[in-house]
């Protein structure tokens, strides 16, 4: 701004030398004081030009100032006074200096400067001005100083507020951005994670599935008991083997949305959501009561993503269920989609709760799971199918979990 200022100075002290030299009749009385003026003034905005950065603190802006209204003043004093062309060189004087300083400290120096240039217009003599303009000049060029300082110091302290403002909140998107760094960090690290997880367990899994068909094909008849242990372990193996997979989808993806491996297949859905449940159980009781209706015995799905589904929405109500409390497993035909509802009696999710419980590492309750996965597994599993998922109230208290999945040509079994 003040070296717009200087410019316009210099570009002033220009203009009063060439209204001296065309013979302006105000400038007439004094050429020589006039003269003087006019040099001290270009010297003083050549060096203020060059010189600007001197001038930039505090005390500088009071010289510029001080310097500009004595000037300008004394323009004013001998070029006529109260019909003098340097009157407009005051207010541009008093504008400036209001640019410079706040409302209040701008007033005082047009006041003062005001009060200076109404002692000038009734004390120099001009026998061709009646007494009446005189007068009129020296209270009306004050007010209109003053107003011109309340004006200036008002849009001053405006454009200063938006500039405080912009800087605040470049400040504020520096923080959020800093913010948003931070958490992608910390996601890179879960994920991280994740893969080592997913990386330090597919060994010892799939070890334990050679285990389990070896122990299968060995020529010793097993016992029932046995026979139902090794069902348990190939259960138990392959349930494993996919939550292995989860959490591999899981580090390699924010969401897992648009994952194509997708393998759609006739599946006797009775027998199907009844492993998915008993792997959930892990054989610790008959809790799980699986209902199907007539009509979607027989439906075309993904048998693996639907498995683990219903097996991560059983794990979750037994967790949250009462000992001994029953879940319920229940499908049937929704039109052309497949619904499959687990309820459980257990403390149940607030509406709020229920609005977060699908997202990524939500737990609620004091028998919350390890990583707040489950749930969000079941919903990104559920969307990858062209499915969705919601959480409600059941009657008679406890939680449903609803599936929702597309059927595409299923055949019907009566």
């Amino acid at each position: 701004m003040e070296r717009v200022v200087a410019l316009v100075r210099v570009l002033v002290v220009a203009s009063v030398a060439l209204l001296v030299l065309l013979g302006e009749e105000s400038f007439r009385p004094y050429p020589a004081a006039i003269w003087t003026v006019l040099a001290i003034a270009a010297v003083y905005g050549v060096y203020v030009s060059v010189r600007l950065p001197v001038f930039l603190d505090p005390v500088g802006r009071w010289v510029l100032t001080g310097i500009d209204a004595g000037l300008s003043l004394a323009a004013v004093g001998l070029t006529g006074a109260g019909r003098s062309p340097a009157l407009a060189i005051v207010l541009l004087a008093v504008i400036t200096m209001a640019m410079r300083f706040d409302l209040v400290p701008a007033i005082l120096v047009a006041v003062i400067d005001g009060l200076v240039l109404a002692i000038l217009v009734l004390a120099v003599p001009r026998p061709d001005l009646p007494q009446a303009e005189r007068i009129q000049a020296a209270v009306w060029w004050p007010v209109y100083l003053v107003f011109g300082a309340v004006l200036t110091g008002l849009l001053a302290r405006l454009e200063r507020g938006e500039h405080v403002s912009l800087i605040m909140a470049e400040s504020r998107a520096a923080d959020e951005g800093q913010h948003r760094r931070r958490l992608e960090e910390i996601e890179r690290e879960r994920e991280g994670l994740l893969r080592v997880i997913a990386h330090e367990f597919r060994t010892p899994v799939t070890s334990l599935q050679v285990l389990a068909r070896h122990l299968e094909r060995n020529g010793e008849q097993p016992s029932p008991a046995q026979d139902q242990a090794l069902d348990l372990i190939q259960r138990h193996a392959e349930h494993l083997g996919n939550m292995v997979d989860a959490l591999r989808e899981v580090a390699g993806s924010r969401t897992l949305d648009g994952l194509d491996r997708v393998s759609l297949t006739d599946v006797y859905l009775p027998e199907l959501l009844e492993s998915a449940a008993a792997a959930a159980e892990n054989g610790a009781g008959d809790r799980v009561r699986v209902a199907v209706a007539g009509d979607i015995e027989i439906a075309r799905v993904d048998p693996a993503k639907l498995r683990r589904i219903v097996t991560n929405l059983v794990e979750n109500a037994l967790r949250h269920s009462e000992s001994g409390a029953p879940v319920d497993v229940e499908a049937r035909r929704l039109g052309a989609e497949l619904e499959v509802c687990v309820h459980d009696r257990g403390p149940g999710l607030s509406p709020e709760e229920a609005t977060l419980a699908f997202r990524r590492y939500a737990s609620f309750g004091e028998r919350r799971g390890s990583t707040g996965l489950g749930l969000w597994i079941v919903d990104q599993l559920s969307s990858g199918l062209g499915g969705r998922v919601e959480a409600g109230p059941r009657d008679g208290g406890g939680l449903t979990v609803r599936v929702v999945l597309p059927l595409s040509g299923s055949p019907s079994r009566a």
